[in-house]
Order: C-alpha cells, then structure tokens, then sequence
C-alpha cells in the first residue's frame, strides 16, 4: 500500500477508536442529565428545588461557561437543560463523525480484510472500556447512606450503561477480528502480495 494510504488508514483507526469512545461517554452522560434521571434526584429534600435550577439558561453558553464559570459552577451548567440539549447535539455530531471514519476505512484500505481489521482493531481497543463497569461497586461504597436510596439508581443505570455500550462495542470488534481473518484467508493471494501486509 503506498504511504498515504497506510498514513490514513493508520489515523483514521486512531481517530474511530477515539471517537468510540468519546460517544458512548457522551451518549452516558445525555442519559445522567436527562430530567428523568435528575428530578428524584433533586427533588429528594424539596420538591420544588429541580424545576427551579434544571430550566435555567447560562449567558456564557456552554463553552464559554469553562472559561467564565457561573457562580453555582460548570458542573451546574451541564447538569442543566441547556447542558443535557447540548450534549445530545454533541452526541449526534460524534456519532456522525464516528460513521464518517468507518465510510474511510472502508474506502481507502485495497483490501477486504484490511478493512475489516481495522475496524477491528479500533472498536475491541475502544470496547475495553467495559473495565470501567467494574467500578461500579467502588463508587457506591463512596454514597452516603442517607443519600443511597436517590443516588445509588442513578449511579447504577450510569454503569449499566457503559458496560452495555462499551459491551457491544467489544462485541462487534471481536466479530470483526474473526471476519477479517475469514475473509483473508479466502481472498485472492495477489491482493495481499501487493499490499505486502494486511494494511
């Protein structure tokens, strides 16, 4: 394969197993600051708290809010409305670009099985993070008691979640990694004479 596609072929892996990532993450996080999530939540000790703060807008944006923090703070922001619509637009943006990188990988490798690999190689590195699952048990032993019976759910459908997506995610590059080696061994031999390697 000449340089400037083993060069693209190379970034666009890294870029597909980064972009993995950073969308189930943000896709994790749509789900923690949704209303659904946070209402009981803020709720617990007054029933009115939730529809005082969630709906507020932040003049600074949310970008802007990291570098000129509202009193109640950045965390505060993005645990709000505007915060839970902006990272559901950042989740489809990343979503789109993670489509965009696959359309690369598929386009620019000569052949089949370089294709699939490296996918592959991208979606098992960014489906590990199922690690992060585990700790699960860690985080709830850190909830105080008098809180557990609102955070302790919270906490446990975040996990879940990440042990889902990052499940699936391994899933589909472990299934990768068997049909490219699959489709190796049945392609033509020239196709990886020429390339000389399975890039």
């Amino acid at each position: 394969m000449v340089w400037w596609r083993t060069t693209i072929t190379i970034l666009s892996t890294i870029l597909l197993c980064v972009g993995l990532i950073t969308t189930i993450f943000t896709y994790v996080m749509v789900g923690v600051t949704s209303e659904a999530t946070l209402r009981p939540l803020v709720n617990a000790n007054d029933p009115t708290a939730f529809d005082k703060w969630y709906p507020k807008t932040y003049e600074c944006g949310i970008i802007g809010c990291f570098s000129n923090q509202p009193d109640e703070g950045i965390g505060a922001v993005l645990l709000s409305k505007a915060g839970h619509n902006y990272l559901s637009v950042l989740a489809i943006q990343l979503l789109l670009a993670v489509l965009a990188l696959l359309v690369v990988l598929m386009l620019v490798p000569t052949c089949w099985a370089s294709r699939l690999l490296h996918a592959a190689i991208a979606f098992t590195i960014a489906g590990l993070f199922v690690i992060v699952a585990f700790a699960k048990t860690t985080v709830l032993a850190f909830v105080p008691s008098g809180a557990s019976a609102f955070v302790t759910p919270a906490i446990t459908s975040v996990f879940n979640s990440i042990a889902l997506w990052f499940g699936i995610t391994l899933i589909i590059g472990i299934l990768l990694f068997i049909s490219a080696w699959f489709v190796r061994k049945h392609e033509h031999p020239e196709v990886h004479h020429e390339t000389n390697t399975f890039v």
